[in-house]
């Protein structure tokens, strides 16, 4: 017949294993006790930090709103409309209505660190900022009689805050010019020549085929434009990049002359900027490998022999600008 242990007797067991191995005993309670205040404490700090989170949006208050751009569907980095902040700014019970961009811009600690080393520190700006860097620069406005250039990358791409910062500078009576490649919609380019003063416009050929073969897009577009501009009456200036073995053949550049030739108003002038390879050492340290073997920079008979093209049109090309 079995007989089981009694609960006085269990506990007369137990209490003997811990008076035969106290030590052990003592660091089994100690174990127990700091789990337990590890789980306490985590707890707390979850909840006095969703605490404080809560107290600062409550401070807050529920009038102010942020939006902005997330991934589309296939993960590809959305934009926010045109005309978004005029949108925003058409409702109702909206007050006011800002917004920043972000820049290409790299800052490092020093000017002496190269471009490949480290990724620096990227720069958010927004029109009032620009606008007060633009302010101290005046007075060299003032004495050369130049101006603020919007170049890129392709600043176009960001009409809204263009036109933001070009209707600033035409307050403040300071010439603006946009450097772009005309790739961009007519209706875009358009509303951005209302406030610009001098376009300095990419024509890198006219060849469509050829021209989607060295950049990857059709050029119908941006020929198209540059006729928009024409016949908007915009000033504009033409800008060439010459390449040795790309656009530098007599067809090439007889057939850019004809183009300009024909654009409706007055002559533009045209500045031919020739290729050269400065650059090309960047490949090797980014570890990219490109055929540019058969670009070279067009030497001084080709310069010349390409401005008297031009000049058998009615045109003046002008090496740099």
């Amino acid at each position: 017949m079995k007989q089981r242990l009694k609960i006085k007797d269990l506990f007369f067991v137990a209490l003997y294993g811990v008076r035969a191995r106290r030590g052990r005993a003592a660091l089994t309670s100690i174990g127990i006790g700091i789990g337990i205040a590890a789980i306490v404490a985590v707890t707390g700090i979850s909840a006095s930090g969703r605490a404080d989170l809560l107290a600062t949006l409550e401070s807050l208050g529920t009038n102010l709103i942020k939006a902005s751009p997330q991934a589309g569907f296939f993960g590809t980095q959305e934009k926010l409309p045109d005309g978004v902040v005029g949108m925003v700014e058409r409702i109702g019970p909206v007050e006011a209505v800002t917004y920043t961009t972000q820049t290409d811009l790299i800052v490092r600690r020093s000017d002496f660190i190269s471009e490949f080393e480290g990724g620096g520190i990227s720069t958010i700006v927004t029109s009032p900022e620009l606008l007060q860097v633009v302010e101290k620069e005046r007075p060299f406005f003032d004495q050369s009689g130049g101006g603020v250039t919007f170049s890129g990358g392709e600043p176009l791409l960001y009409p809204e805050f263009l036109i933001e910062l070009l209707e600033a500078c035409g307050r403040q009576g300071v010439h603006r010019a946009v450097d772009t490649s005309g790739f961009v919609k007519k209706e875009v380019l358009l509303k951005v020549a209302q406030h610009t003063d001098l376009f300095l416009y990419d024509l890198k050929m006219v060849d469509a085929e050829k021209h989607k073969r060295y950049t990857g897009v059709d050029n119908r577009l941006i020929l198209d434009n540059l006729v928009a501009l024409a016949e908007y009456g915009s000033e504009v200036q033409i800008r060439i990049p010459l390449i040795g073995g790309v656009n530098d053949d007599d067809d090439s550049v007889a057939a850019m002359a004809t183009y300009v030739a024909a654009l409706p108003g007055e002559k533009r002038a045209v500045s031919l900027l020739p290729f050269h390879d400065v650059a090309r050492g960047k490949d090797e340290k980014l570890g990219q490998e490109r055929d540019l073997a058969a670009l070279h920079e067009p030497g001084a008979d080709a310069l010349q022999r390409v401005i008297e093209i031009f000049a058998g049109y009615g045109l003046t090309a002008t090496i740099g600008g």
